[in-house]
């Protein structure tokens, strides 16, 4: 078994823009849901807002945990 959990902080960190995009593409089920409006989560200036955030606090982002399993069947 895996786990997978990049985290990250600082100007350069890519962990924002990949929210954003995970964000940008669930815009649809979200609205759908009536969870939120576009307008309400302005996902154009999300990455920067996060990143501005995680910035002043001088602290750390962790993306979405990923989880690997296999398993290999013996003969017999």
């Amino acid at each position: 078994m895996s786990l997978f959990a990049p985290a990250g902080g600082g100007e350069d960190f890519d962990g924002y823009d990949y929210m954003a995009s995970g964000l940008r593409s669930n815009l649809p089920h979200i609205a759908k849901l009536g969870v939120a409006t576009e307008a309400d989560l302005a996902v154009d200036s999300f990455a920067e807002r996060l990143r501005t955030e995680i910035v002043a606090m001088q602290g750390v982002f962790a993306l979405p945990t990923f989880v690997g399993a296999w398993s290999c069947r013996q003969p017999g």
